[in-house]
């Protein structure tokens, strides 16, 4: 399974957590099988859980974990021929941005099957915490400004709590259109544009430190 980069000490503790809740939710789908896509109710399965945590258990099936880069490294090899190369993956997920420097190296051996390598640099694993939830609390921000809504509103909770569930929603369309039409909970039309989003001073502040990271990464 697939974390992202901690220090040591955070990622052993990460680690250890993951696998317990993995394993759990590998119980519960078993369990449950085919209900869990006809609707399960919350209360069945909170039971459930309960009973599973009643007592401690060790998960044994769940392997060791890998860092978010390096299963990106991993599907840039080729396993049909020889490879030798250095990747710098830079994993920009939901919660985390992640990067890593991997030497990638596949031989053919004599009988004609490949060994693969992925072998990270020393030293070269950083994350911050700035990602894709970074970008979508910004990219609320300016929704809302354009619109004129603040704290005050009447509905102001009722239109924040729309917009964060469907921010992704509009933080694509924005990105793969240039611009796009926001309708509040409020049925009011906000139209925003992409070249504007990326302006703003806390985006350019993401940017700024995502490459800070990077050129830090390559002097290392």
């Amino acid at each position: 399974f697939a974390m992202p980069c901690f220090s040591l000490a955070n990622a052993r503790i990460v680690e250890s957590k993951l696998k317990v809740l993995l394993g759990e939710a590998q119980v519960l789908a078993d369990t449950f099988g085919a209900e869990i896509h006809d609707g399960l109710p919350l209360k069945k399965l909170l039971s459930a859980l309960r009973q599973l945590r009643s007592e401690k258990r060790t998960y044994d099936f769940i392997g060791e974990s890998v860092t978010e880069p390096l299963g990106v490294a991993g599907s840039l090899l080729s396993w049909r021929n020889s490879h030798d190369s250095l990747a710098l993956v830079v994993d920009i997920g939901a919660g985390t941005s992640d990067f890593s420097l991997y030497r990638l190296h596949v031989t053919e051996d004599e009988d004609g099957s490949f060994r693969s390598v992925a072998g990270e640099v020393d030293g070269t694993a950083r994350g911050i915490t700035e990602a894709g939830n970074h970008l979508d609390k910004i990219l609320m921000a300016f929704i809302l400004s354009k619109s004129d809504v603040d704290s005050t509103h009447p509905k102001y909770i009722n239109i924040t709590h729309a917009l964060e569930r469907d921010i992704r929603q509009h933080k694509e369309a924005l990105f793969n259109s240039g611009s796009a039409y926001v309708v509040l909970y409020t049925n009011d039309v906000v139209e925003i544009s992409l070249e504007d989003f990326v302006r703003l001073d806390a985006v350019l502040a993401f940017e700024e430190q995502l490459r800070t990271t990077l050129v830090k990464i390559m002097e290392d």
